[in-house]
């Protein structure tokens, strides 16, 4: 884990690099912006940079040899943005399921949940617009959100100008993740 303390922070280059020495790595995976500006100073000419697009926002992603993306959409914009097909690679964004699979009946009301980190790129707000559209059509429903950010004041105050904050939790970040997925439906 690099150090935090400042987007550009020197000592995180300076300790990236010395772990490339000492490791001697192929490939380094870059995940974030940050991560790739580090990683591109630090590592030595011959290691390749593989960067993991998320999002729409893919300037730094210009400085990777490789990015992953996580839909064929995604992969369809970055081409349409001047990537090559070649240096793409599509692997889903999914969650290790660390059990077998058993099929469970619907809470009543049912239960929507969603776990990340609140902000723009991220969608929450149309997730918000979307259980504001349940309420009016009178289905039964609770909407659990996990996770936390920069964009959390301004969900919460969209979820009561929807006025379906008495729908919504936010529970912030979850360190159970396995008991917070085995309470919803979806």
């Amino acid at each position: 884990k690099l150090p935090n303390f400042t987007s550009w922070c020197l000592v995180s280059k300076v300790y990236l690099w010395i772990l490339a020495l000492i490791y001697k790595p192929d490939i380094i995976i870059a995940h974030g912006g940050r991560a790739i500006n580090f990683a591109k100073a630090a590592k030595p000419k011959s290691v390749k940079l593989i960067g993991v697009a998320h999002n729409y926002t893919y300037k730094r992603l210009r400085k990777c040899d490789y990015v992953i993306v996580i839909t064929e959409h995604l992969r369809q914009y970055m081409i349409s943005n001047g990537y090559l097909a070649e240096n793409l690679f599509k692997i889903p964004n999914m969650l290790r399921i660390s059990q077998e699979y058993k099929k469970k009946a619907f809470h009543t009301p049912v239960v929507i949940g969603s776990y990340g980190r609140f902000a723009k790129q991220k969608g929450y707000e149309y997730l918000l617009q979307a259980a504001s559209l349940l309420q009016e059509r009178r289905y039964d429903f609770k909407l659990i959100l996990g996770g936390g950010g920069e964009d959390a004041d301004k969900l919460q105050f969209l979820s009561k100008e929807l006025k379906i904050d008495d729908k919504v939790d936010f529970v912030g970040w979850i360190d159970d993740k396995d008991k917070f997925f085995s309470s919803v439906n979806f």
